[in-house]
């Protein structure tokens, strides 16, 4: 069991000249991250994860303020009921508010699933079936201000898909166990 914690957080100023005038941009970023994961060794490893975040921009000339709530929520998960099968996933849940007056906020789910098989002489080969985006539901999108616009960005994103791969791992170091898992593919 390894809880974690990371904060951290930033102040910017910036000076643009526009119209002929000085104006300063003021910008606070916030961001956190906790973690708590759960391993039993070669059957069970359990991340639990929460990144909420926060910025505000302001600009004193225009008395403008523009402020955004960003919160990250996810599981990843890796179970191997057999010896030579086992089963990973991640679902991710994000929302973004944002303080504008036409603003809606965006959220979205993302769930990625994968069966991996352990094939030939002293396992080196990986067989794997991946899900990505099992619920259809990833988008892209973005928000930026700064002394004279916003900009939403709303952007599309490669949504379900499935991959059939193949990994030959050549030298595997005879390690016991699982510890070479192959490769994490869930972003």
């Amino acid at each position: 069991m390894r809880p974690s914690v990371y904060i951290s957080s930033s102040l910017n100023n910036s000076y643009v000249v526009l119209n002929e005038q000085v104006r300063s941009n003021q910008s606070t970023n916030i961001n956190t991250n906790f973690s708590y994961n759960l391993n039993l060794k070669d059957k069970l490893d359990l991340t639990l994860s929460a990144a909420p975040s926060w910025q505000s921009s302001i600009i004193p000339s225009l008395q403008s303020k523009s402020t955004s709530i960003n919160q990250t929520y996810a599981i990843e998960w890796w179970v191997a009921p057999f010896k030579r099968i086992w089963f990973d996933g991640k679902y991710t849940y994000r929302r973004q508010n944002f303080t504008s007056v036409h603003s809606v906020p965006t959220e979205f789910s993302l769930w990625n699933m994968a069966v991996t098989w352990l094939v030939m002489k002293e396992n080196r080969g990986q067989l794997r079936l991946s899900v990505f985006d099992l619920l259809g539901q990833n988008r892209n999108t973005t928000r930026t201000s700064t002394v004279n616009e916003l900009t939403y960005s709303y952007v599309n994103a490669v949504t379900r898909y499935y991959m059939l791969s193949f990994v030959y791992n050549f030298n595997s170091f005879h390690k016991p166990g699982r510890e070479k898992r192959g490769f994490s593919f869930w972003y």
